[in-house]
């Protein structure tokens, strides 16, 4: 379970962030600690499952600007070897780092590959200013948009050991 956001809980909240404002059902203009983590998550994952014009080696070669939002594509990565999971996780990094302003100090971990569904699930580990306090805060993210790579007598499902 993840630990609540305890100096959050305390005080009034946080604003909510534009496009959650843009949305008339939900007329809060704070945020709780649930649902900063939510807001963090459906944001990331937004971010995480967009797909930009650049490969992964000419994101290298640019700075990140809103014409490169998002991941580039993914098809011939392959997140059961060891080396393209590094290179995906440390492009996941980076891309949070230049997208979502409210995360400091990330780390992404390879939670789970689904071969069937050809998605990739990350836990997404960081801190939060709250007040003047930096808060931890963990949310897994399910990123889309793999090529099927297993062969005849591979596991369905990769994990992490």
């Amino acid at each position: 379970m993840i630990p609540p956001l305890a100096v959050l809980e305390s005080s009034q909240g946080l604003p909510v962030p534009l496009f959650d404002r843009l949305d008339e059902a939900q007329p809060l203009r704070t945020l709780s600690g649930e649902a900063l983590r939510q807001s963090l998550a459906r944001e990331s994952a937004r971010l995480l499952n967009t797909r930009c014009a650049w490969s992964l080696e000419e994101l290298a070669q640019r700075e990140r600007t809103v014409l490169e939002y998002g991941l580039p594509d993914l098809s011939n990565y392959h997140p059961a070897n060891p080396e393209d999971r590094q290179q995906l996780l440390a492009v996941i990094r980076e891309t949070l780092t230049a997208y979502e302003p409210r995360l400091a100090n990330i780390r992404v971990e390879f939670i789970a590959l689904d071969r069937h569904r050809q998605t990739l699930t990350v836990a997404i580990q960081g801190a939060v200013r709250v007040g003047g306090v930096m808060e931890p805060v963990v949310f897994p993210v399910v990123i889309g948009g793999f090529h099927k790579t297993e062969t005849a007598g591979e596991a369905d499902d990769v994990a992490a050991g």
